[in-house]
């Protein structure tokens, strides 16, 4: 999947935690709009639109959410026909969510705090998570880098700085 679709779970009102795929683009306008039950959702670093009132009404959300993108996702113009203040907002206090605050990748806040509609809300930066690769002649990069990966317990998304040791005693950053 690479797309939520407008509506897809409105008033799904038992849904509590959205774990959404690593390849998704895009979420769709009122995708979870009046779901009273979510709690926390996380969106990947690959989702680059945003649709209107993708999560309005979703009251039960709590006031930080993730976001990995390194660049703000595009959000649609307020749409007041529909009482829709942006895409996590409903216009009236019965479809507020809660969100005010959101925790973006390490040294992504400014871009974040320049973008439209982004710039209503507070935010946090994430832990600069820096993996260190040591890379022997006995193996690829990819499995040293792996290997890195699990002793740290970490995603490769989570890293914001690599660096790879060779045994010549080249680092590269």
């Amino acid at each position: 999947i690479t797309a939520i679709g407008g509506s897809w779970f409105k008033d799904w009102t038992t849904l509590e935690k959205i774990v959404m795929p690593e390849n998704l683009t895009e979420i769709g306008t009122k995708s979870f709009y009046g779901c009273t039950g979510l709690k926390e959702f996380d969106i990947p670093a690959s989702v680059k639109k945003i649709g209107s009132g993708a999560f309005a009404g979703c009251t039960g959300l709590d006031s930080t959410q993730t976001v990995m993108a390194a660049n703000p996702p595009e959000l649609p113009d307020p749409d007041p026909a529909w009482g829709i203040v942006d895409s996590f907002n409903g216009g009236s206090s019965d479809k507020a969510a809660s969100v005010t605050t959101f925790k973006v990748p390490y040294g992504c806040k400014e871009d974040y705090e320049a973008a439209d509609y982004w710039n209503r809300y507070s935010f946090v930066e994430m832990e600069e998570k820096v993996l260190t690769v040591n890379f022997t002649s006995s193996g690829t990069l990819k499995t040293a880098a792996e290997k890195a990966l699990a002793e740290k317990g970490w995603t490769d998304d989570e890293v914001t700085k690599l660096i790879v040791t060779s045994p010549e005693g080249v680092t590269l950053e």
